[in-house]
Parts: structure tokens; C-alpha cells; sequence
């Protein structure tokens, strides 16, 4: 079982290096290939959402991302103390129109859901909580 804990800075440059950490660990641990680019793509949409839609530019944010390795899954968690926000609570968009006609926003939400097999949400002592497992 491994247990990791990233400190992000509310920048976007963050993102990637983020990445570059996830494929080291993923390395590391000997996870299964085919499962790195679904998790990696869920916590790049969930990093990035926290950052450009939570967080006031010029200042400063608390956001952690939290990765377990265990029994046949990766779970990750981001905790941000940025803008109270349930992703959860949007309604999926809608794929039959077409996209010049969509809303703009909740695909990205959308895309974690049905990349993770458990995808949770909670607002705990003034920090958002997003959490998401993919089994392997």
C-alpha cells in the first residue's frame, strides 16, 4: 500500500508538474499502464477546475491532492479550502445537441465520472473534498 500527498499551488503550471509527479509514482508502485492516462486525466480536470474556477487570482490557496495505492484500486483525493463548489451537483451536459449549441461547462465533470469508477463530494470544516477511485 502507498500513500502520497502533493501540495499544489493555485497556478496552472502546477498541473503538469502534478503529471510528471503522478507518471513518477505511477512508475514506482508498478500500477497497471492502462489505468495512468484515466486518473491522470480525472486529477488534471479536477486540479484545473479547482484553480481557474475556485480560486481568487493573487492569492493564496491550500490544495492537496492525496493518492492511495491499495487493494486492487487508486483512490485520489484533492482537498482546496478555495470557493465552496459540489461538481457533483451539475447536470451532465447534453451530448445529443450539437456542441456549438452546448452550454459551456460540465463536461469535464462529466468526463471524471465516467473515466472513475466511485466519484464522491463533500464541503468538511471549509474545504472541498473530491474523491475519486478507479479500480485496477
Amino acid at each position: 500500500m502507498s500513500q502520497q500527498v502533493f501540495r499544489v499551488r493555485n497556478d496552472l503550471a502546477e498541473v503538469e508538474r502534478l503529471n510528471n509527479e503522478m507518471a513518477g509514482l505511477w512508475a514506482r508502485e508498478g500500477l497497471p499502464a492502462d489505468s495512468e492516462m484515466d486518473v491522470t486525466l480525472a486529477l488534471e480536470e479536477v486540479v484545473s477546475n479547482v484553480i481557474r474556477h475556485g480560486c481568487t487570482p493573487g492569492r493564496e490557496y491550500d490544495i492537496q491532492v492525496h493518492f492511495q495505492a491499495a487493494d486492487g484500486a487508486v483512490e485520489v483525493e484533492v482537498t482546496d479550502d478555495a470557493m465552496a463548489f459540489d461538481p457533483l451537483s451539475l447536470p451532465p451536459p447534453n451530448l445529443d445537441v450539437p456542441i456549438e449549441q452546448r452550454k459551456a461547462g460540465g463536461l469535464g465533470v462529466f468526463l471524471v465520472r465516467e473515466l472513475m469508477d466511485e466519484v464522491s463530494y463533500q464541503r468538511v470544516d471549509g474545504r472541498n473534498h473530491f474523491k475519486f477511485r478507479k479500480l485496477l
